[in-house]
């Protein structure tokens, strides 16, 4: 038998606030083909968009365009001199919108216009609760001509129907406009639901330009609405001090870890459970919490 007594007494707590981290799951991205990868067949053309998304801009045309690294579908890069050099930061596919300045549609609109698009929720958002909104965004790098090279963004709205032009569709965020690099920009931004959420059926992207006299066409893709992290809370906690018994454990042997509140009166008890030994040291904690005076032993049971 290898006996150690260690004296516990005098150990003090301290109270300390900490921040707790909790593990947040990854919440789930609330829009469908939010990349814009899945298309409803093969139309080349301007004003198509993927699956899963409505033009908002309430009937008037254009529409906003969806483009294809290859072709495929929409728009090729570099049409009409449109995003020369540009592909989609993953997959083949990005959407671009464009703001035109009031009258600069002719008879079409004497107010400013934008190619606004959308789609209906997965579910309503939840009034009163954070949601953060993110995509990539990307500047026309026209060198002359509609939409050449100028700064742009995309507005977000809610809306009970898919036209961002209904009276009651209600702004929430704005994703803030490109700027002038030759490069996929990330964008992100947060908003609070508004009380009547439950009835804002439709999400709305709708661009705009720096200085609203002037036509941009931003491109935009890897959009995500999600529930905000839940932030980190504090509480308060104690910090107890400890007994550590170490011994050298030898092969082929087994050790229990005993204490007893008392020598002149023993009532030994086990302390965790028995440890095999491997020729190394061995260690064992126990807790001095409300406790005045332990002793310890390590048994050799084996």
């Amino acid at each position: 038998m290898k006996t150690l007594t260690r004296n516990a007494t005098n150990f003090s707590a301290i109270l300390f606030g900490f921040a707790l981290l909790t593990q947040i799951a990854h919440s789930q991205n609330l829009l469908r083909n939010p990349s814009f990868e899945s298309v409803p067949d093969g139309s080349h053309g301007q004003g198509l968009l993927p699956s899963d998304w409505l033009d908002a801009t309430g009937g008037i045309v254009p529409w906003a365009d969806t483009y294809s690294n290859d072709g495929s579908y929409g728009l090729p890069t570099n049409n009409g001199g449109h995003f020369p050099g540009v592909t989609a930061p993953d997959g083949i596919r990005w959407v671009a919108g464009g703001f035109f300045p009031a009258g600069s549609l002719g008879s079409a609109s004497d107010h400013t216009y934008s190619e606004a698009f959308g789609q209906l929720l997965t579910a309503p958002l939840v009034p009163d609760t954070t949601y953060t909104f993110s995509a990539l965004l990307h500047q026309d790098m026209l060198a002359t001509g509609y939409g050449a090279n100028y700064p742009g963004g995309y507005d977000v709205f809610l809306s009970p129907t898919s036209s961002v032009s209904d009276p009651s569709a209600v702004f929430v965020a704005r994703l803030s406009r490109t700027t002038g690099l030759d490069a996929w920009e990330e964008r992100a931004t947060y908003f609070i639901a508004p009380h009547n959420a439950a009835d804002l059926l439709y999400i709305i992207l709708s661009p705009y330009s720096m200085d609203s006299t002037i036509r941009t066409y931003p491109a935009i893709d890897n959009l995500s609405l999600q529930t905000a992290p839940t932030p980190a809370t504090t509480v308060e906690a104690s910090i107890h001090t400890a007994v550590e018994v170490f011994w050298q454990a030898e092969v082929g042997h087994y050790y229990q870890v005993q204490s007893t509140p008392s020598l002149s009166n023993p009532n030994w008890s086990n302390v965790g459970s028995v440890i095999a030994g491997d020729g190394t040291e061995k260690s064992t904690f126990d807790t001095t919490r409300n406790r005045d005076k332990r002793f310890y032993r390590v048994m050799k049971v084996q």
